[in-house]
């Protein structure tokens, strides 16, 4: 949320989702935690989980921003 105001933006100017996750599966049993994020977030856009062990989060960023630079967003989280 603290991003997102920083970014001057709301929840409704979202297009998509990109997850950065390890061993959720495992750890937890959620194997579709991108959709419950987005579903948490109250958000109906496409969420994307990335799970690249130890990497996860910076090989999530790196696909939102190959997103953006491939045109199909302007704005993810």
């Amino acid at each position: 949320m603290k991003a997102l105001e920083d970014a001057g933006m709301d929840m409704k100017d979202l297009e998509a989702v990109f997850i950065g996750n390890n061993s959720a599966g495992r750890l937890i049993g959620q194997e579709h935690i991108g959709g419950l994020i987005a579903d948490h977030l109250g958000v109906n856009v496409p969420c994307t989980r990335i799970e690249n062990a130890c990497s996860s989060g910076s090989v999530a960023l790196r696909e939102a921003f190959y997103a953006i630079e491939a045109g199909l967003y302007n704005k993810v989280l």
